[in-house]
């Protein structure tokens, strides 16, 4: 890393420069031995790069990366020089951009936690963070192995969540599209037979009959009108005031209650384990792991809790008072609180939840398929029905 520094000869004199160093305490040292006597050390900050919109990494490709870093660090590769490699074996994208920046930052004397911190993509706050702590301990390879460890661990979860929800939102998609066709194409074949008898039409035909001219005469506008639909529900999830909003609503549910609930629990305490265990003081740990909590209406019961820590009281007591922690969760956090072992506690307990997760996931999507075939057996249905009962009504005059 490089620090600046400011000094006083024997003289008097004030002498400031820079050095390259470890730690700032090493670069006291370096300047007592000079004969000098250090007033301020202050590592250099990185240049910000100049770019108005800064992409956010895949978790998987992040992963791949800072594992590819800590295996090459393990093995005694120089971390300039592992930066290298990393870049060169990106031959482009946005993966061959960030290792280009951090190796020139690097190279530059910057140490790698100020690089990340200004790199040209957006990077968790919890891995630059471990990262520093790395740095300042001079264990950056074991940090990064656990690093690499929870950003797998959050994947493979995000994998689990996005593959239990692939078949209903199928269903959805195929659903909507069969009912589109039937009401654009098939109906209308069905109106003209109608048409040629003359009688009055059930209810359920008439309504079918009205629904389907709609979509024939205004079938495009009712697709831009789904398509704007969506595109303000996702404009509005990104708002974070309406986005409490839904979330707020979402909480009320009672299966979606408990997912969302074990699912921020368990990436809580995984950034919160992590970033103790690579010696990153408790209260700037306490309030990155408070961040990467996504429900904002329990995050926001979280942000106050720093403060009491920072006073003296204990996590598993600002914890209760939030309110929302499963019972086994604050068990293992005092437990670990009164045996010294909080960072393997609370990376337990987050194993356990994120297993927790995945289960209620799978029975969430168990729940889902059965209603979602009875509604389109129900949609079908009716369209059936709405067909048939005409000609039921036309079969009964004939039979009279």
């Amino acid at each position: 890393m490089l620090f600046h520094y400011r000094a006083l000869t024997a003289t008097g004199r004030m002498r400031q420069g820079t050095q390259e160093a470890d730690s700032a305490r090493a670069v006291r040292d370096w300047l007592r031995q000079q004969g000098l006597t250090p007033v301020e050390v202050s590592p250099v900050q990185a240049k910000t790069p100049r770019h108005l919109w800064r992409p956010t990494v895949s978790t998987a490709d992040l992963a791949l990366f800072v594992r590819q870093l800590q295996t090459l660090l393990e093995t005694g590769t120089p971390l300039s020089e592992a930066l290298r490699l990393l870049m060169r074996q990106y031959g482009h994208g946005i993966m061959q951009r960030l290792a280009g920046w951090l190796y020139e930052q690097v190279q530059q004397g910057y140490g790698l936690a100020q690089a990340m911190s200004s790199a040209p993509v957006r990077l968790p706050a919890d891995l630059i963070a471990a990262v520093r702590a790395g740095e300042e301990s001079g264990h950056l390879d074991a940090v990064l192995s656990r690093m690499a460890d929870a950003l797998e661990a959050q994947d493979a979860l995000r994998k689990k969540l996005l593959s239990a929800l692939i078949y209903p939102a199928l269903m959805v998609v195929v659903a909507l599209a069969i009912v589109f066709f039937l009401m654009s194409y098939v109906v209308p074949k069905i109106v003209t037979v109608f048409d040629s008898l003359h009688q009055t039409l059930p209810p359920l035909t008439q309504a079918m009959l009205t629904f389907s001219a709609m979509v024939q005469a205004h079938g495009g506008l009712i697709l831009l009108g789904a398509a704007l639909a969506v595109v303000m529900l996702v404009w509005l999830w990104r708002q974070p005031q309406s986005r409490r909003w839904m979330q707020g609503g979402l909480l009320r549910l009672p299966l979606v209650r408990q997912l969302l609930i074990e699912a921020s629990t368990a990436r809580w305490a995984r950034t919160l384990g992590m970033l103790l265990d690579a010696g990153v003081p408790v209260v700037m740990a306490l309030r990155i792991a408070n961040e990467t909590v996504t429900v904002l209406p329990l995050r926001a019961r979280l942000t106050p809790l720093v403060d009491r820590v920072s006073k003296g009281e204990r996590i598993t007591a600002v914890m209760e008072s939030a309110g929302f922690f499963p019972p086994l969760m604050l068990h293992l956090t005092a437990s670990g609180e009164h045996n010294g072992q909080l960072a393997a506690m609370l990376l337990k307990g987050a194993q356990r939840y994120e297993q927790n997760v995945a289960r209620m996931a799978q029975t969430l999507v168990a729940l889902l398929e059965p209603l979602m075939i009875i509604i389109m057996g129900g949609v079908v249905l009716t369209i059936v029905l709405a067909i048939m009962l005409p000609i039921f009504s036309m079969n009964q005059m004939v039979g009279q």
